[in-house]
């Protein structure tokens, strides 16, 4: 005879074995909406940019400077990771014969928003490619 917990272990198994099959083949639908909710920003109440106004709302100069150089942004944005060595661990500062500066790695970000650190991609597969299809869906 087999008892209560058993028969639920079985069940349970014998439930995801007749599953499994169906699961694996189905289709996942991915709409415009649920990409569009995946990528909203939603600022904190408060942190909106005012034109004039610093952050307590007393009058600055414009950000927006006439007659500044507009620069172009490169396509690839890189990041280099250093760590100082000196403050985090209280070295000596002697600069003939430390350099307290180590190149921990680069991140670079992609144009399609992509990163990647070292060369290793920062997103799972799957992430991966959920970012390019939903990429596609709101080009649409």
């Amino acid at each position: 005879m087999i008892s209560r917990t058993g028969f639920f272990i079985l069940a349970a198994c014998v439930l995801t074995l007749w599953l499994a099959p169906a699961a694996a083949g189905a289709a996942v639908q991915i709409t415009k909406r649920d990409c569009q909710r995946l990528v909203a920003y939603r600022p904190d109440p408060g942190v909106a940019y005012v034109p004039g106004a610093d952050a307590r709302g007393r009058p600055v100069a414009p950000a927006d400077l006439s007659g500044a150089p507009r620069i172009a942004l490169p396509e690839t944005i890189v990041i280099d990771i250093e760590a100082d060595l000196q403050d985090r661990f209280g070295f000596p500062a002697r600069a003939e014969s430390f350099e307290g500066d180590a190149q921990i790695g680069v991140v670079e970000v992609a144009p399609d928003g992509t990163a990647s650190f070292n060369g290793q991609p920062l997103q799972d597969d799957a992430q991966a490619a959920l970012t390019r299809r939903c990429q596609e869906i709101l080009r649409q």
